[in-house]
């Protein structure tokens, strides 16, 4: 072979390697008592490994200790410090510090390195001490999870003994003792490899691949809820290599059966909902299953966290012959058995309702997804730390520049002063202001006047305040706790108050702009309804005088407890009261019962045995990913059809008659219905999964009645009804989609089953191409699809279901409310686009409800004229599958020929033949109009020049070609010219993209609502995430900077919490430059008095203190309490949010100059009145003497106290006890203060000079 064809082979077996980590547990040979189990592992970042259960692997894996915290005793100095200085400030006040130090600098400062170093510490100190105590609790936390215990499961080496009789047909035979032990081993010193034993209500140490349960069929139920904040119970299959009595004792079996068996899989990643691989090489014998285990279920087993069968397991001992009496021999061949992310118990998620599980760990340590998925949460920067951040950077700028300016001056002054002058005939000069030449008082020029610079940036520091970052930290820390603390953000239906997970982003709550809120479970109740479906054509929902109905529509008008409660305990699912339908049920007609067969059948839920405490329907608690499978599933329930196993690949239903009544007791007792007519069994061969691409799932069962195949398909509609069969009655189908457009314009969720019947040989075709995807390492996903698109078409219309989801209480005012402050409020949601949010959702409080224009896939827009405000006309139309065909259609709608003439005339999407301008994703190709949405953005804001009012509604498949960069910027302002916008049939990463549209072209502070994992980011791409406490499990609240329990609680953390800190918080900003100002320009003002001479005018104990004692308390308190007006104030005029809302960096520079300007002539008044009435010659002390310098600045110091505590005293609009008491106590305690500090300051001389005209009095 020549070189390069080898060179060429061998790259394209490394990339072969890369691309598969093979993970090999090869279990020990009955033969050779030396083998144990191993793991052998090829994987994209190591060579082939080999690691043994029972003795130290050859090379060591990934530990399986997880360290969270952030520092160790050795590098939490050094750390931390270095981390600190990362901020600029800091490095500034450090840079200070030593230009303090005699040490570096000798001479140079004219102040003490006390006044900057002591408080620098302080603050470092503080910090420290604050990062620390969080890191020392998570040093607890790890040291806890990496201590806890798990039992492992190791075989012994056995005693061989050989004989004849026995076994298979009278051949000699091998006799052998299968010994199983079992240790209790940490976390920490978990390998992989191991076969371990976990219990009950026990988290999963790393990432296992499920082998064995406690029951029978192999499966167990897991919470995720620390993975994915999924709280609903995930139903988990082994890999097919248990035994069938589910005896813990057992354990040996599962070692026997995987006799040379290995596991391949993909390399470790974040991927959750992913695990490519598959177990080669079990022993013969063993069941193969299809990776089906999404539809595997069963009633999961009591409770039990006794340890009896610890004992039982332990040392059990018990023979086993190679060949067996059956004939079965246990030697390998290649089997191939496909895992998925149902084979997968993750670390992290938790073992419930089972009594233990084996597994063998495949990834440990920094390997798990879990781990894999600990990414820091991006860090978010207020707005006001964005100004204040300029605003430093103009303040620095500023001193460099008075700085500079005093410099210079002096050596003019110099020049001027020290030059020979006669003078009464005699040469006259400041001789004692001469130069020494010796550092830092250099000879005059460019030298001096640097170092006279540097002395001046020295003496101004203080003019950026460094208490400023501790300060407003710990005021953010004490305004969360009034947000936690607020009664009125409780939700007592959930038990949760507002959650707030940062405390950095209290005043970005009150400068918000643009709220991006989801649908389903924020808006929205996210309790299913199931409450109409169509069947054959035919439209069935609850009766009008049905008992269920009257008692919803009275405990919707009523606030009385008792009609809650009695809401709250009624049967929700209404279409169960539709006496046709259960009429048809009880008749049999065919139709219906595919209908409710499809519906117990095509699914992903599990039923559970019912309790007290949560009683489900009819003693089954139906647990399902989806809200809307457990409505359709209990709704079949009530009408005949009830789901009362899925486990095994088997589904079992109970064929009753309808329930009359599934409002009583009787129909959701344990025991209701047990007397069922009869059972139907189908046999589950594949699933093919739902997801957002897709938009749809089906399953192919066997009936094991007649041993009929079949596919059963349901998904949105548009994915669905383009998969029915070409020979489909064309009435029936017509009818349905006039159905489902009802459906949608009452803006309930609907779903199309349809049902294809299939042969054997079309069948066992189709599953082995099934079976080689399921069992592929790459592109199993891409496989898999290509598989469920072949078999899913030439379909039969089975029925549609329609499914309610109401609106949470006080969402409309909560809306309205938002946006009379001034905000924005878009909807992405999931959802398909209908008109029913008009009427349904809170966009019904604003003119868009009656001006939107809702198509299908596709952009729509509808723009109007107001042509007289006493006839206002309008327009809507109905879905993009049946637009207007015509001018007469509008005519037709709007008898009134003006008005419809007006109507056509000024809608810039009906075209000059009347017909409707329609833009599908289809018309987004490489040479479609790229000047579309630049048009219509125009014609959109001419319109709204003119008192347009209309709304915009973008669906996914059109919104991924809006988002594009060439249409972004037009897309955004045809946006900003609508009053809402709703985005429909976007995905997550859409949801993200929109946000960061809104954040970074838009300009806009942005707030993203949700309740579910799928908002995760939106809430992150947000200045703002706020997550909803819901059903939809805790994702959105971990990801979240603030949770609340329901979306009307949103209003009062905006409007009262986030306005008021968004006031304070400014306050405090401004407040701290203003009087570090004002105690730092009588610096500048003493120069022009001391020949500029750099020299400070208070002493080093009135610097160091001024703003930890004297200014620091009524800051605070002025931060936590001040209220310029009252929350129901606000809550009542919500426009008061725009003050807040629309400040700008501009306006804050122009306020802080003008504060910094009222702190110069403050400065002024402080040090002149206080040299004109100290320094004047008739001033004196009690023993005769003048004033001194000392003597000065302790007045002028106490001067500026008086301000600034005054300021904070004018600006306080709410006064408490303790803003009297911090400002009062602020300034009593200066004067004795002030006594100590100038009887020191006498004793050792600090001042060499008695008078303050000393340095400018002529000899």
């Amino acid at each position: 072979m020549p070189a390069f064809l080898r060179h060429l082979r061998a790259a394209r077996i490394a990339r072969e390697e890369k691309n598969t980590r093979r993970l090999r547990a090869v279990v020990p040979s009955v033969r050779d008592v030396d083998d144990a189990i191993r793991l052998l592992v090829r994987s994209n970042r190591r060579r082939p490994q080999v690691a043994s259960i029972d003795r130290p692997p050859r090379e060591v894996f990934c530990s399986n200790e997880i360290t969270t915290s952030h520092y160790t005793a050795a590098n939490f100095i050094f750390k931390n410090l270095y981390q600190q200085f990362q901020r600029a400030a800091n490095v500034y006040f450090l840079v200070i510090g030593c230009l303090q130090l005699d040490v570096f600098f000798p001479g140079l400062s004219p102040t003490h390195w006390s006044t900057t170093i002591g408080p620098l510490v302080v603050v470092l100190t503080i910090n420290a001490v604050k990062e620390a105590y969080d890191d020392y609790f998570r040093h607890k936390s790890d040291d806890a999870v990496n201590a806890s215990v798990v039992t492992v499961v190791k075989p012994r080496k056995r005693a061989h003994g050989g004989g004849g009789g026995g076994g298979g047909g009278g051949d000699s035979t091998t006799t052998t003792t299968t010994t199983t032990t079992t240790e209790d081993v940490r976390w920490r010193d978990l390998k992989v490899g191991d076969v371990v034993r976990v219990k009950n209500n026990a988290e999963f140490p790393a990432d296992i691949v499920l082998m064995q349960s406690s029951d029978a069929t192999g499966v167990c139920y897991v919470e995720t809820a620390n993975l994915d904040g999924e709280t609903n119970l995930k139903v988990k299959a082994s890999a097919g290599v248990g035994v069938e009595s589910g005896e813990d004792a057992d354990a040996r079996e599962v070692f026997e059966k995987l006799r040379d068996a290995r596991v391949e899989c993909e390399a470790p990643n974040n991927q959750l909902y992913k695990f490519e691989g598959k177990l080669v090489g079990v022993a013969a014998g063993v069941t193969e299953k299809v990776d089906a285990a999404a539809t595997a279920g069963i009633e999961p087993a009591a409770n039990d966290d006794d340890d009896d069968d610890d004992d039982a397991s332990k040392d059990a001992v018990a023979p086993a012959d190679v060949r067996r009496a059956d004939g079965f021999s246990p030697t390998f061949f290649p089997r191939e058995i496909p895992l998925g992310v149902d084979n997968v118990l993750l670390r992290g998620s938790t073992l419930r309702n089972t009594t233990w599980i084996l597994g063998v760990v495949v990834f440990t340590g920094k390997d798990s997804k879990l781990m894999k998925n600990m990414t820091r949460a991006p860090h978010k920067v207020s707005q006001l730390e964005r100004h204040m951040n300029l605003l430093v950077a103009s303040i620095g700028l500023f001193q460099i520049v008075i700085s500079a300016t005093l410099a210079g001056t002096q050596q003019r002054w110099f020049k001027d002063e020290m030059e020979p002058k006669t003078h009464a005939g005699d040469a006259f000069r400041h001789w004692y202001l001469a130069s020494t030449n010796e550092w830092p008082d250099v000879e005059g020029g460019v030298g001096a006047a640097f170092t006279q610079f540097i002395r001046y940036v020295v003496l101004l520091n203080a003019l950026i305040p460094i208490s400023l970052y501790v300060t407003l930290e710990l005021v953010k820390v004490i305004q969360c706790g009034w947000i936690r603390c607020d009664r009125k953000l409780y939700d007592p239906i959930y038990d949760v108050r507002c959650g707030v997970r940062t405390t950095t982003l209290n005043e970005e709550l009150g400068q918000c702009q643009c709220v991006l809120t989801d649908k389903t479970g924020t808006l929205t109740q996210n309790v299913m309804a199931f409450v109409k479906c169509s069947v054959d054509g035919v439209v069935y929902a609850a009766d009008v005088t049905a008992k269920g109905d009257s008692a919803d529509d009275s405990a919707d008008d009523s606030d009385d407890s008792a009609a809650a409660a009695a809401k709250k305990d009624a049967f929700v699912h209404s279409l169960a009261r539709s006496s046709p339908l259960q009429r048809a049920a009880s008749e049999n007609d065919p139709r219906v019962v595919d209908f409710l067969t499809h519906l117990a059948v095509c699914h992903t839920v599990v039923p559970a045995v019912a309790t007290e405490s949560n009683p489900g329907y009819a003693g089954r608690l139906y647990q399902a990913s989806s809200p809307d499978e457990e409505a359709l599933v209990t709704g079949a329930a009530a009408l005949g059809r009830r789901l009362v196993r899925n486990a095994n690949d088997e589904i079992t239903l109970e064929v009753h008659a309808p329930d009359p009544d599934p409002d009583s007791n009787a129909a959701k007792s344990l025991n209701a219905n047990s007397n069922a007519a009869s059972t139907e069994t189908f046999e589950i061969l594949a699933v093919n999964e739902f997801s957002s691409a897709r938009k749809r799932m089906s399953v192919v069962a066997r009936d094991a009645r007649d041993g009929s195949h079949a596919l059963f398909l349901k998904g949105a509609d548009a994915v669905v009804l383009e998969r029915l069969s070409e020979s489909h009655d064309a009435e029936i189908l017509d009818a349905t989609r006039a159905h489902l457009d009802a459906f949608a314009r009452d803006g309930l969720r609907t779903l199309v089953l349809s049902k294809r019947a299939l042969s054997k040989p079309e069948v066992d075709a189709w599953l082995s191409t099934y079976r080689d995807a399921s069992t592929a390492l790459t592109k199993r996903e891409e496989l898999l699809e290509r598989c469920a698109d072949a078999i899913e078409r030439d379909c039969v219309l089975v029925g549609a279901t329609a499914v309610e989801d109401k609106l949470q209480d006080g969402v409309p005012d909560a809306i309205a409310t938002l946006r009379a402050a001034g905000m924005l409020v878009w909807m992405l949601t999931g959802d398909k686009a209908r008109p029913g949010y008009a009427r349904r959702f809170p966009y019904s409080t604003t003119a868009f409800a009656r001006r939107a224009l809702f198509l299908e896939d596709g952009l729509s827009l509808l723009s109007r004229r107001r042509i007289s405000p006493l006839t206002p006309r309008w327009f809507q139309s109905r879905r993009a599958s049946t637009p207007f065909d015509s001018a007469s259609d509008v005519f037709q709608r709007h008898p009134d020929l003006e008005t419809a003439v007006s109507i056509a005339n000024t809608c810039r999407l009906i075209d000059k033949d009347g017909d409707l301008v329609v833009l599908q994703e289809s018309d987004f190709s490489p040479y479609f109009d790229q000047g579309f949405l630049k048009r219509k953005a125009a014609e959109a804001e001419e319109d709204r020049a003119c008192g347009g009012e209309f709304g915009l509604v973008i669906e996914g498949g059109a919104l991924q070609y809006a988002l594009l960069d060439s249409q972004r910027d037009a897309f955004l302002d045809l946006c900003r010219a609508c009053n809402g916008v709703v985005c429909c049939r976007v995905s997550p990463v859409q949801k993200a993209r929109v946000t960061a549209l809104m954040k970074d072209k838009g300009g806009m502070i942005t707030l993203g609502v949700g309740d579910g994992a799928n908002d995760v980011g939106m809430i992150k791409a947000a200045h703002i995430g706020v997550g909803i406490s819901g059903r939809e499990g805790r994702a959105a609240v971990l990801a979240s900077d603030f949770s609340i329990g329901q979306f009307r609680f949103l209003a009062r953390l905006l409007l009262v919490h986030g306005r008021w800190s968004a006031k304070r918080n400014k306050e405090v900003v401004l407040y701290a430059f203003y009087k570090n100002f004002v105690y730092t320009t009588a610096n500048v003002w003493f120069g022009f008095l001391s020949a500029y001479s750099a020299a400070p005018v208070y002493s080093t104990a009135a610097i160091a203190t001024f703003n930890v004692l004297w200014t620091s308390l009524p800051t605070i308190a002025h931060a936590v309490f001040d209220q310029d007006v009252a929350a129901d104030t606000v809550m009542n005029n919500p426009e008061l949010y725009r003050e807040t809302s629309r400040l700008r960096g501009r306006d804050f520079l122009v306020s802080a100059a003008f504060w910094s300007v009222g702190a110069a002539w403050h400065a002024l008044w402080c040090y002149f009145a206080c040299v004109a009435s100290l320094g004047a010659a008739a001033a004196s002390t009690r023993d005769g003497k003048p004033w001194d310098v000392h003597a000065i600045g302790i007045a002028a110091f106490t001067a500026v106290v008086l301000v600034v505590n005054g300021k904070v005293a004018l600006r306080t609009n709410h006064w408490t006890k303790y803003n009297v008491a911090f400002v009062t106590l602020s300034v009593v305690l200066w004067f004795p203060f002030a006594v100590v500090i100038s009887d020191a300051v006498r004793s050792i001389h600090w001042f060499p000079y008695d008078r303050v005209g000393a340095v400018n009095a002529d000899p």
